[in-house]
């Protein structure tokens, strides 16, 4: 019989690996060495515990797709043998190089605009997933981000929606950023739940900075020094150029920033007529 003790250590990790992010102006990623990566890690990160639960969702180019635990599985299990996921892990490769490869062999404007709201929809899933596992028992749940680019500017709303409700379900953000761009939105969801948020631009070194930084759980963070954010940036993009600014004119129906309202007839996010600006859109 497990230990109450033993339950109260246990973790829910969910995993969320933006696929997408891995295009044309990114070849010098190799998929099957950053999947490899991640397999070994999520290996490791079920040996910690004996019930540690495990989710993997990848943002591909229609879907936040979960991908562990398949769909034969029941919904409560999420604590498996380690191997059992390399398996299926090592499964999905495959299908996941080949959409890799579809972006790469395109053109850097054919991606479809349903790109665009993949990542917010991983980050819902995943708290539905945390909310329903908390029912069924005390664990230390987190999630891991990582993300190959810059922001999609259009994700913020919906992901600061969610960066909220993780904040108040105590549920921890990391985000580990293999780009050049700092990413503002992984920035203020590690800070405001208690994250960590580290950025390295060397696929090679993947595997060791997801061993060092992020397979240790919660509590155990609290025994080591970890690496403190040199810098946030707090400020708000504009929807219209993903440019960073103090002032914008905010819309009234969904809130979308712009940093200009020069021939605005609708808003470029909601399409909300502006037919009163005064009413409609108003200087933040």
């Amino acid at each position: 019989e497990m230990s109450t003790s033993d339950d109260d250590q246990s973790c829910l990790l969910c995993l969320i690996f933006d696929v997408i992010s891995i295009q044309k102006q990114s070849q010098n990623l190799h998929a099957d060495k950053v999947l490899g990566a991640i397999i070994l890690f999520c290996n490791s990160y079920l040996l910690m515990h004996r019930q540690n639960r495990l989710v993997v969702i990848v943002v591909t180019n229609t879907e936040a797709r979960v991908i562990y635990p398949p769909k034969s599985h029941s919904n409560n299990r999420l604590h498996p043998v380690y191997h059992e996921v390399a398996s299926i892990l090592s499964s999905e490769l495959a299908s996941l190089q080949s959409i890799i490869g579809e972006f790469q062999d395109s053109e850097p404007g054919d991606a479809p605009q349903t790109t665009s709201y993949g990542l917010s929809n991983s980050f819902s899933k995943s708290l539905c997933i945390i909310n329903n596992q908390q029912k069924r028992g005390k664990f230390l749940p987190r999630m891991l981000v990582i993300q190959f680019n810059k922001d999609r500017i259009i994700d913020y709303n919906s992901i600061m929606n969610s960066i909220f409700s993780a904040q108040k379900m105590g549920v921890i953000i990391d985000s580990f950023i293999v780009s050049k761009f700092d990413s503002h939105i992984l920035q203020q969801a590690s800070f405001l739940t208690g994250g960590l948020y580290i950025k390295h631009m060397d696929e090679n070194d993947i595997l060791q900075f997801l061993m060092t930084y992020f397979l240790s759980d919660n509590k155990v963070r609290e025994l080591f020094n970890q690496p403190l954010q040199k810098s946030i940036d707090f400020k708000a993009s504009c929807f219209c150029h993903n440019n960073p600014v103090e002032y914008a004119y905010m819309c009234s129906v969904c809130l979308a920033l712009l940093c200009s309202d020069e021939n605005l007839v609708k808003c470029p996010v909601c399409e909300t007529p502006v037919r009163n600006r005064s009413q409609s859109i108003m200087k933040n």
